[in-house]
């Protein structure tokens, strides 16, 4: 079919990207949709059922490329903004935002396996703003994903409600969420939000590094409870800033939960709110962990009979920690950069009462 010989397609409003998703759908060669500058409104998700698709943007300036839903609300029209269902799909340069539950569900029981989401801006759903799934049946999970280069936030300062997240992973395995700055991920009323990053559910071997977590309720989690656990994994040089008192339900910065053979290492955790704990380690199946040369402004705490080895961890004041970080030399595409520099200005501003 001579449709699936073109490579690149140019795609300047939403009735012409829907329409080239279904010409194009049982093409396997790979294909770029390239957007241009605007708004994509739709009123229904778009699914992308087929494999090796790249759906491409502005990776410099992805806020001039933006595809919304209707409203972040329970009851909106929109469900999922997109929903991957194909191999090896690509999301880079675009903002997502307004849906009801995500603003991108990677459904690996329909499909799914090495999705790549960068340079691209994720900001208010009603739920999740990334959701990655398998089902019921193992062999479904999520394998060789990568989160690099975006903004994941709720602009509002805090979420719509409580069961909201970063990114929520059951079953992701060699996953690899880099360079990312996620804000504000934090709940307004009855209990904590979810993470920040959280990987969980039979999710094993990911590789979460180099991210910066602003004003979350809970930053990065491996594992969840006694039942839902993760095996492996590495969380590295990430930061996390929490200087917001006022959020109601400030929680833990990393916390690894029925998680063994994993390895915490050289990230920083400021935190200026009541919650003590800046790492946790819990429940018995969590065992041979290393937890090792964090910089933290509150303790690292073992619970409910967690076995983790602890080497050259140090604590220091707030105040320290924030004066380190904003010596750092950061590489950061710069609309992460600019917000990271509004937080930091703010971090002196706000004081525990």
């Amino acid at each position: 079919m001579k449709i699936c010989q073109q490579t690149v397609f140019q795609i300047s409003n939403i009735l012409l990207l829907e329409d080239t998703l279904r010409s194009t759908a049982h093409c396997t060669t790979s294909q770029s949709f390239n957007l241009a500058p605007g708004v994509y409104p739709i009123l229904n998700t778009i699914h992308i059922k087929r494999d090796n698709l790249k759906i491409i943007g502005d990776s410099i300036n992805p806020h001039t490329v933006v595809i919304t839903g209707d409203k972040m609300a329970s009851d909106a029209i929109v469900g999922n903004v997109i929903k991957i269902s194909g191999k090896n799909v690509s999301i880079d340069g675009i903002t997502l935002e307004n849906s009801k539950f995500h603003l991108i569900q990677v459904a690996g029981e329909k499909g799914a396996q090495a999705p790549t989401i960068k340079n691209s801006i994720l900001r208010n759903s009603y739920q999740q703003l990334m959701k990655v799934t398998y089902g019921k049946k193992l062999e479904n999970r999520v394998r060789n994903g990568l989160v690099e280069n975006c903004l994941f936030e709720y602009t509002a300062g805090i979420g719509p409600n409580w069961y909201i997240g970063g990114i929520d992973a059951h079953g992701g395995i060699d996953w690899v969420v880099k360079s990312n700055l996620f804000k504000n991920i934090a709940s307004p009323i009855n209990r904590e939000a979810e993470h920040a990053i959280h990987f969980w559910n039979q999710s094993e071997n990911n590789t979460v590094l180099n991210n910066i977590i602003i004003n979350s309720d809970r930053s990065i989690g491996f594992g969840l409870g006694k039942k839902k656990g993760n095996l492996g994994g590495i969380i590295q040089n990430n930061i996390i800033i929490h200087n917001k008192p006022s959020h109601p339900f400030a929680d833990v910065g990393i916390a690894i939960e029925s998680s063994p053979d994993t390895i915490i290492v050289k990230n920083l955790i400021a935190m200026r709110n009541y919650y003590p704990n800046a790492i946790e380690y819990r429940f018995r199946d969590t065992k041979d962990a290393h937890i090792k040369e964090n910089l933290t402004t509150k303790r690292i705490r073992k619970r409910n009979g967690a076995n983790a080895a602890l080497e050259n961890n140090k604590q220091f004041p707030y105040s320290e920690l924030i004066k380190f970080i904003k010596d750092k030399n950061l590489e950061l595409p710069l609309f992460i950069h600019e917000a990271l520099i509004e937080v930091l200005a703010d971090s002196s501003s706000n004081k525990l009462k």
